[in-house]
């Protein structure tokens, strides 16, 4: 049930205790001690297609698909690269101003769809605090300067606060089919905080096209808090850590992989003005007595953490490749290099496959529909010492795939265990 959280809960909120139970749709069932999926008959069905002639980058977040063939490649220290059919340039260096570690840096870029030529290019990610914080998250707008990219002097910050801790600071950027940007912030590791003067642990929504000079952007009156209690930019609330997003292509809707912390990884359809539950309610489990009897956004599926490490949101695919996947929401799990598929009108969901790669960083989408996966793993101890190793691929059908069920029928968390008998998948 999708139900609409009021304004108390956007008071202070404190963790309890954790609880070790999965409680999925009323039932309360002991934690497995291991939801392993085995082989889900799928393996070898998917070839991994290496672009750009196999060339390596140094800790690559994101691939944004261009008109005319172009990516762009997003590096997590500060590097934007375009490439073409027979070019590979850089189109904004930022690495002077950006603070990069494990979880933060050069976090995510966007261009509007409106925006043909490309002459702004909006960036997500994380400098150094002038303020005593251990960093500063940022929004921010770069000018096309010609040929020669993005002048890393246009710079215009749009949104910008400071964080006390690194972990999980700003996520994700995106423009939804509303023209308007889209941001996701994650709540900085901090499970207490004042709701109504914070962006973090948000997602926001803002009208660039119009932009104010004062703010260089603008609020949608639309917007459900846009009169209060929480700031107005904010569109919904209760995110642990959304590193990715995307949008439904038929009914727009929010899909995303919100990492989770000693419980569950979650996929949630993001409700305008909702509270999607962190951090007093991690799944469907309470871990904050004292604030449970809010109402709050049910998750739409979630995992153990004892089977996934972190979840990788994705997209409703739309692509061709794979005709049976067709209007099913693929995400990944970042350690086991595990691609799934969630059905999301019965709610079941199955292993696609495992993949012969690094850490998955993310997935992201062609200009055809088609999913592209992107290989990472965190900065050492040295970020200096780095190394361009990690490779971006298309998803590809074998031309004599291995039958999917491997004659064992469908594969879900039900079926493996993973979740209680009767409840959701």
């Amino acid at each position: 049930m999708v139900v609409r959280g009021g304004p108390m809960l956007f008071a202070a909120l404190a963790a309890a205790p954790l609880l070790g139970c999965d409680r999925i749709a009323g039932r309360v069932d002991p934690v497995p001690t291991a939801c392993e999926a085995p082989s889900s008959g799928a393996e070898e069905s998917i070839a991994l297609e290496p672009l750009f002639d196999g060339f390596k980058f140094r800790k690559p977040v994101q691939v944004l698909a261009r008109p005319g063939g172009v990516r762009f490649v997003v590096e997590h220290e500060g590097r934007i690269l375009r490439i073409g059919p027979s070019t590979r340039e850089v189109e904004l260096d930022i690495r002077d101003r950006v603070l990069a570690g494990q979880q933060w840096g050069l976090q995510s870029v966007a261009i509007s769809p409106a925006d043909a030529t490309g002459d702004r290019l909006y960036v997500a990610y994380t400098a150094p605090s002038d303020r005593g914080a251990a960093l500063q998250s940022r929004v921010s707008v770069f000018e096309r300067r010609g040929e020669e990219g993005y002048d890393p002097e246009s710079e215009r910050v749009l949104l910008s606060e400071e964080q006390l801790v690194p972990w999980h600071p700003i996520a994700a950027l995106r423009f939804g089919p509303d023209g308007m940007l889209y941001v996701g912030w994650g709540e900085g590791a901090v499970e207490k905080w004042e709701f109504t003067d914070a962006l973090r642990g948000k997602f926001l929504r803002i009208d660039v096209s119009r932009a104010s000079a004062e703010t260089g952007y603008r609020i949608p009156t639309d917007n459900p808090f846009a009169d209060g209690p929480l700031r107005p930019e904010v569109f919904a609330a209760g995110l642990r850590n959304p590193w990715r997003f995307s949008f439904h292509p038929e009914s727009g809707d929010i899909w995303v992989g919100d990492v989770g912390g000693r419980l569950f990884e979650e996929i949630n359809r993001v409700v305008p003005g909702g509270h999607h539950g962190w951090p007093f309610r991690e799944g469907f489990e309470c871990i904050a007595s004292e604030r449970c009897g809010e109402e709050s956004v049910d998750p739409v599926l979630v995992h153990s953490i004892r089977s996934f490490c972190a979840i990788i949101g994705g997209f409703v695919y739309r692509g061709t490749e794979f005709p049976d996947l067709r209007g099913r929401y693929l995400y990944a799990d970042a350690c086991s290099r595990s691609l799934y598929a969630l059905d999301i009108e019965d709610g079941t969901t199955r292993l696609v496959q495992r993949f012969d790669t690094d850490v998955i960083g993310a997935l992201d989408e062609d200009s055809d529909g088609e999913i592209l996966l992107v290989e990472t793993r965190d900065h050492p101890d040295d970020p200096a010492a780095i190394e361009a190793r990690h490779g971006v691929f298309k998803l590809r059908a074998r031309a004599a795939e291995v039958a999917r069920d491997g004659g064992q029928g469908e594969i879900t968390l039900r079926s493996l265990g993973c979740v209680a008998t009767g409840g959701a998948t």
